[in-house]
């Protein structure tokens, strides 16, 4: 597939915590984000949880 055909997964837009395309490059795919941020005594407190899947990629093999 063709780089220009495809979407990256990864990176400071997508799934944080990657490189760009480091999780995947596919056609169809997955993303969620949840973000909290709390003033705490002048400061922002923050958390949040991001996924990506591909929906391509086969799932892994089950290990019995």
């Amino acid at each position: 597939m063709a780089s220009y055909d495809a979407y990256t997964l990864g990176g400071p837009y997508s799934v944080r915590g990657f490189n760009v395309g480091e999780l995947a490059a596919c056609r169809r795919f997955l993303e969620a984000a949840v973000e909290l941020r709390v003033p705490v005594l002048g400061r922002q407190l923050f958390a949040f949880y991001e996924h990506g899947t591909d929906l391509c990629a086969p799932p892994p093999p089950h290990f019995v």
